[in-house]
């Protein structure tokens, strides 16, 4: 069997907070479905824009994204981005590495980041148990603001972490994938 992608990781965990989202988006009369591919979109094309500017230096499109992306890295070297990761419990596909005065930050980019929650705490962590770095933190787009996870005590994260490989091991012995 292979390893399990940290999204499929997290996607078993329960999320009740996207219920009162959800309801919240419905009584507004607008379509879930609708909200998600117009979020989905914009936030693919914040992403994509960004890669293809660290990895081909192809100028970002949207001029308010570019300017935050200059002022952002200006100083930084970027090390690593879109770089495969894997160890025996999950495997994934971490956003960025960059460094700056000697220390290293692995990050996710998220479009208009207004909370730091468990799930991007776990993602982060699963990421940095393999790629060992200084900082870890979400990079919000298209404004570019830099919000750290600190984490005092990793242990709890990563046995969550590693009990969730196991439910996705056991789910996939029994035939639920």
């Amino acid at each position: 069997m292979n390893t399990p992608t940290v999204t499929q990781l997290l996607n078993l965990l329960d999320k009740p907070a996207l219920i009162k989202w959800a309801n919240k988006i419905g009584l507004q009369g607008i379509s879930l479905d609708e909200h998600n591919a117009a979020s989905k979109t914009k936030g693919n094309s914040y992403h994509d824009q960004v890669e293809a500017m660290i990895k081909y230096n192809k100028e970002i499109e949207d001029p308010v994204l570019r300017e935050n992306y200059h002022r952002f890295f200006d100083g930084f070297e970027i090390l690593e981005s879109e770089k495969k990761v894997e160890c025996e419990y999950w495997n994934g596909r971490y956003d960025i590495k960059f460094s700056k005065n000697g220390f290293t930050y692995l990050c996710d980019f998220k479009s208009n980041v207004k909370n730091v929650y468990l799930e991007n705490k776990l993602q982060l962590i699963a990421y940095s148990e393999i790629e060992s770095v200084d900082y870890i933190g979400i990079i919000s787009l298209p404004d570019f603001k830099y919000y750290p996870v600190e984490i005092k005590n990793r242990t709890p994260f990563t046995g969550i972490l590693k009990a969730l490989s196991h439910i996705h091991k056991c789910k996939q012995q029994i035939g639920y994938n």
